[in-house]
Order: structure tokens, then C-alpha cells, then sequence
């Protein structure tokens, strides 16, 4: 299967189909999928819409191979935007309830650890790996920074980028291993019937996917922020 990068806007062929295939959503039935693709509402009404597959002239997209790439850009985001910051910079904070790129960085992180894990059955990086020992925070799956106010975000200092990206890259690496074996049967799988309707781990992956997207876009934000104030 030829392979190519969704990023690259020079890519050879890529022209009106692609903006066919806009953009990735949750269905209600649990399958993720591509809303704009030319064969969605008849997979919608059938409800095989998870065997859906992206076809960019003689390229097929797999959507573990979609799911692999928003993952990843969420995780060049997170470097670019800690990259070289010394601890004042990643503590810095525009007004006191305002969230610090480190706390972002981590929460972001946190939300993906728990989500993936619960999702795939495994132990959290968190405490599986030490991370939690290596933030300095305690070794509770419960610690992942929902419902934190300014003093909790306040606290979070680390010394520099490091232990923020090692975590952040720790987990991603998890969450792609995982996304290779993905296929339509385990997109559909339903893993939360609090919700209704029950959500599946299509569904998950995507809401995951907009939370990090959100987090990882405020920290490039306050960087650029203290970037033009000089800070």
C-alpha cells in the first residue's frame, strides 16, 4: 500500500478527493470515520461504517493510519511548544488563573495515559513506568489534573522540558503500538455504557484526539505569547 503524508500539501495527485475526506468524526454507532468521504451515509444507514477506508487515487488510508497521524501531530505540538524552555518559561502563567504550558503538557498526557489504558486494558505509564515519581506527584490514577485550580497548576514545576516530553512521548509511543493492531471490530468495541449511547473505542480515540488538540494548541499559544512579550 503506497503511503503518503496527509501534511504535505504538495503531495502528487491530492487535489479535489481529499477535501472530500475533511474531517474526522465520532458517530453516534461507534465507529470513527471520515465525515466528508463520498460513501458515508450509505455505511452510516447500513451500519458498516467502520469499514470505511479513504481512497486518495490509487492510495487506500487505513483508519488506524489516520488515527496514527493525529496522534502524532498532537505530539509535534507538544515539542515545538516546550522545546528549549527553561522552568520559568514553562511555569509562566498570563494571570493566576491561567494554565502553565508544563500543566497543559501534563494534563494533556494524563488524559491520553488513562483513556488508552482503559481502552486497551493495560497499567498506566503513570505508575507502570515511575512517571509518577519521576513529576513528584503521587502514584494515584486519580492525579491527572481534572478539576485542578490555580494552586494545582501552580505547583507543577518542573526543572525543564525533559520530564514533560519523555512522559508525553512515553505514552504516544504506547498509543501507536496500540493503533497498529486497530481494526473495524475493535473500533466498535463498546468500552463505557455510563453514556448513552454507549461509547466505543472509535469514538474514545477521537474524543482524545480533541482534548490533546485543544491542550497542545494552548501551550503553542503561550508560547508564542511569551515569545512576542520577551519573557
Amino acid at each position: 500500500m503506497e503511503k503518503f503524508d496527509l501534511r504535505n500539501p504538495d503531495v502528487k495527485g491530492v487535489g479535489s478527493e481529499l477535501e472530500l475526506a475533511h474531517a474526522i468524526v465520532a458517530h453516534p454507532r461507534g465507529a470513527c470515520i471520515l465525515a466528508g468521504h463520498w460513501g458515508y451515509s450509505e455505511l452510516v444507514r447500513s451500519g458498516t461504517q467502520s469499514q470505511i477506508r479513504v481512497h486518495i487515487g490509487a492510495i487506500t488510508l487505513e483508519a488506524s493510519e489516520i488515527l496514527i497521524d493525529a496522534y502524532t501531530r498532537i505530539q509535534e505540538l507538544v515539542h515545538r511548544s516546550t522545546e528549549g524552555l527553561t522552568q520559568e518559561q514553562l511555569t509562566y502563567r498570563p494571570e493566576e488563573g491561567s494554565n502553565s504550558i508544563a500543566w497543559l503538557v501534563w494534563h494533556l498526557t494524563r488524559i491520553q495515559d488513562g483513556h488508552l489504558a482503559a481502552a486497551t486494558g493495560n497499567d498506566e505509564a503513570w505508575v507502570a513506568d515511575g512517571w509518577a515519581e519521576k513529576f513528584g506527584l503521587p502514584g494515584d490514577l486519580s492525579v491527572n489534573g481534572q478539576g485542578d485550580g490555580p494552586a494545582e497548576v501552580a505547583a507543577l514545576r518542573p526543572d525543564g522540558p525533559d520530564v514533560l516530553v519523555g512522559y508525553h512521548d512515553a505514552v504516544v509511543e504506547r498509543t501507536r503500538a496500540y493503533l497498529r493492531t486497530v481494526d473495524s471490530a475493535e473500533l466498535d468495541r463498546i468500552i463505557d455504557r455510563s453514556y448513552d449511547p454507549p461509547v466505543s473505542v472509535g469514538v474514545r480515540l477521537v474524543s482524545v484526539i480533541s482534548d490533546n488538540s485543544q491542550h497542545a494548541g494552548q501551550a503553542r499559544y503561550l508560547n508564542g505569547m511569551m515569545d512576542r512579550l520577551g519573557k
